[in-house]
């Protein structure tokens, strides 16, 4: 006979939960960029793929304290849409780099006003970056950090744009590309997981420009998996989904100290989702129905 796999009991747990947002929402879509606001609590998330695999030119913002969407309309320049592209918040401007619309890759940095939707191309000098899909972006001490991503070849050398001077520097590495993989700062240390059959821990010293990968321990996520999440919540990495042939994921925690892995275990709230909508794992644990390709934000609330 089959056996029911019963829920492992930890002392502690993270609860799983769907809310559904009491507003007009933008619609489903993969391949957007975001990015998180904690002074105002509120994701930004723009262009990306619809059902239809049609290319956006769009952006909202969701208000986690009222959790309300509105579209902020784009003004300004009338740029192609795209999906890929990704950006950063820098004050009151997302700072955009790249994308691709079939056959075409992008380059072209631009900003968008989170407050009137205006598009501005921006001007840079010094060596520029190639156009790319899929790229890692980081703000960091007024810089804007440019590495990875895809154009029919894996791209690996590290740009850095200084704000101060609008001018890039150009830092060449010994590490292989990645393409659409997730990545959180942690003090001056960005880390990135993923994309990768070596494994590993990719580590971007910001200060330094230095870029290393480290082996990690513990229950590592599957280091292959592309377009996963991931954040950073005080020393701790949280990391989840991406694309994979199993329905559904785990959630996985690194504690940065030790570059170590454990599983976050993980229930559902038994009001808005209950077991059946996820599944337990032959040990006990409960599992999310897995997604890629979405914006992820902590907010510390």
């Amino acid at each position: 006979p089959m056996r029911t796999p019963t829920l492992l009991r930890t002392a502690f747990t993270g609860i799983w939960s769907i809310k559904i947002p009491n507003s007009i929402c933008p619609c489903p879509r993969t391949g957007n960029f975001f990015c998180y606001d904690p002074n105002t609590s509120t994701t930004y998330i723009g262009y990306g793929l619809n059902s239809k695999n049609e290319p956006l030119f769009d952006f909202w913002a969701l208000d986690h304290l009222e959790n309300r969407w509105r579209e902020i309309r784009l003004t300004g320049m009338v740029l192609c849409a795209r999906t890929g592209a990704r950006a950063a918040l820098v004050g009151s401007h997302i700072v955009v780099f790249g994308g691709y619309n079939d056959p075409n890759y992008f380059s072209d940095l631009h900003t968008i006003d989170i407050n009137t939707g205006y598009v501005e191309l921006v001007k840079t000098n010094g060596p520029q970056p190639v156009e790319r899909s899929t790229p890692v972006v980081a703000i960091y001490n007024n810089k804007f950090y440019l590495w990875g991503g895809f154009n029919g070849e894996f791209q690996t050398d590290l740009f850095v744009l200084d704000f101060a001077t609008m001018t890039w520097s150009q830092h060449p590495q010994d590490v292989a590309g990645r393409t659409a993989v997730p990545h959180a700062i942690i003090d001056n240390i960005l880390y990135i997981y993923g994309g990768s059959r070596s494994g590993g821990m990719l580590m971007l010293n910001l200060d330094t420009y230095e870029m290393v990968v480290r082996q990690t321990t513990g229950s590592e996520p599957p280091s292959a998996v592309m377009a996963s999440g991931m954040v950073a919540v005080d020393k701790y990495l949280f990391f989840f989904g991406g694309k994979a042939n199993s329905n559904y994921t785990l959630m996985y925690t690194c504690d940065t100290t030790k570059l170590w892995w454990f599983v976050f275990h993980l229930i559902p709230d038994g009001e808005t989702v209950s077991l059946v909508d996820g599944t337990i794992s032959e040990i006990g644990l409960f599992m999310v129905p897995r997604i890629h390709s979405f914006a992820v934000a902590y907010v510390e609330r």
